[in-house]
């Protein structure tokens, strides 16, 4: 897996490898997962999250709910309510805002099916 990460742009190829593995084996699916996240994450404060950032978030959340981590779920959830408080969020096209909302309104839903 490793060689995989000196290839241009790697965030597609982890996100269709998690995709993948997501059935098959989780364990495997949080690691390509975890190697999006860190690909899409902003480094800088001035960076906006990317829409990649929050759907690595969910979908880890939910691997890890599969998993029976709530309390990894839930801080990943959290994650994806952070990003969208992000200051520059604002700077995103109304596409991957969309995309964005998309992804925090599963992000609260999940939220609130663990909390009950």
């Amino acid at each position: 897996m490793e060689w995989l990460t000196d290839f241009p742009g790697p965030t597609g190829l982890y996100s269709l490898l998690g995709d993948l593995w997501t059935s098959n084996n989780v364990d495997y699916a949080i690691k390509c997962f975890r190697i999006v996240e860190k690909h899409e994450t902003p480094q800088s404060p001035g960076e906006p999250p990317t829409v990649a950032a929050f759907m690595c978030g969910c979908k880890l959340g939910n691997l890890y709910r599969r998993k029976g981590d709530t309390t990894s779920a839930i801080k990943e959830f959290n994650k994806v309510l952070a990003l969208y408080s992000h200051p520059n969020v604002i700077t995103l096209s109304d596409e991957e805002r969309g995309w964005g909302d998309y992804w925090v309104n599963k992000a609260r839903k999940e939220l609130a099916e663990i909390k009950r």
